[in-house]
């Protein structure tokens, strides 16, 4: 696949998007293409994403330089070793680094990894995500796209983009949209049901003994409030928000074992690489069906066993599997009343 994928990207205008499951292995497919001869130049919309592949590189031994602040020179990029990697933040990706990227007798490979947010949170929230893109696909630059989850309006709308500039695109789709390892058990709650989650939550903590628990959040401030309360009851907990990746990822490497929970906005969604999960709670309905199926990919990474648990009522989360009916969910929740109301276990107190 290495040879066929670099005669491919010896054509200079040559746009190649694949698509393959969460976990499939595709950033250890950009350190071969690396280890071939090729240098990568590697862009992530999230920073934690960039400094996890910087630390991968590393790891296999291949020559790394990063662009981090305005203060890192280009300079530095034409002492690379040819087969080494770059990888650039997003923040400082410019009209001049595209130009060095152009000028180059063998330009080097872009790499645009999860294609989908440049996209959707281009126009939503992050204007330069967008800019980068459309600037890279008016560029001469062969790119590498790569994404789990596009959705058609996207797709759509990335064929329409072809049609206006001279790029060669090929699309090649391995798993779009699909989950690599399915959860063993999920349960489905109902808008109305909110006091049975925050309770079940609670009890799945206090009684749980092994394995981390995911628990994505909608808003910032309920991590932080979730992760000083839990931590006040003695449970080992950590929390990562957007623009924390690179701190989180220190602290949990820091930590003494594996946490009981992980409470994380979709800052968490993508890419960075956390200890074997072995639950997952959302705790509202997930809007974009792309970005559920990166939170719920976040399970199963190492082929282990995970549950989830979401409000989600859409037929990505149906075609997961069976789920307990609302009877059982009703009996498990009383169950939990019947503890806390003879004191086994205390009432949850946010």
């Amino acid at each position: 696949m290495i040879t066929d994928l670099n005669h491919i990207f010896d054509q200079a205008m040559s746009f190649t998007l694949l698509l393959a499951p969460p976990a499939w292995g595709k950033g250890h497919l950009i350190l071969e293409l690396a280890k071939s001869g090729r240098t990568a130049f590697y862009l992530a919309p999230l920073q934690a994403i960039g400094a996890e592949f910087a630390t991968s590189a590393t790891r296999h031994g291949l020559a790394t330089v990063q662009i981090c602040s305005s203060d890192d020179s280009l300079d530095n990029l034409d002492r690379l070793a040819k087969g080494g990697v770059i990888i650039c933040d997003v923040e400082q990706f410019s009209s001049r680094v595209l130009e060095w990227l152009e000028l180059r007798a063998q330009a080097p490979l872009i790499v645009l990894d999860e294609l989908h947010l440049f996209l959707y949170w281009g126009v939503t929230f992050r204007p330069k995500l967008l800019e980068i893109y459309q600037d890279v696909m008016v560029s001469s630059v062969p790119v590498f796209a790569l994404s789990a989850s596009f959705i058609k309006g996207q797709l759509k709308e990335l064929k329409r983009d072809f049609a206006l500039v001279t790029r060669i695109p090929l699309i090649i789709d391995l798993g779009n949209m699909k989950l690599e390892h399915l959860p063993t058990r999920q349960f489905r709650y109902y808008h109305w049901m909110r006091g049975r989650f925050n309770r079940y939550f609670y009890y799945h903590l206090a009684s749980k003994r092994s394995g981390t628990t995911l628990y994505f959040c909608r808003y910032r401030q309920q991590v932080a409030r979730l992760v000083e309360y839990y931590q006040s009851i003695g449970h080992q907990v950590v929390g990562c928000v957007g623009g924390q990746g690179r701190e989180f990822q220190q602290h949990l490497s820091q930590m003494d074992g594996a946490p009981d929970c992980i409470f994380a906005t979709t800052a968490l969604s993508h890419g960075v690489n956390l200890p074997p999960i072995s639950d997952i709670f959302i705790s509202y309905p997930v809007e974009n069906p792309a970005m559920l199926l990166q939170m719920v990919g976040r399970g199963g990474r190492k082929k282990d066993s995970y549950n989830l648990y979401s409000f989600n009522q859409t037929s990505l989360i149906r075609s997961i599997g069976p789920q307990p009916g609302l009877v059982a969910l009703l009996l498990l929740d009383l169950w939990i009343l019947l503890l806390l109301y003879f004191g086994i276990i205390s009432r949850p107190r946010y």
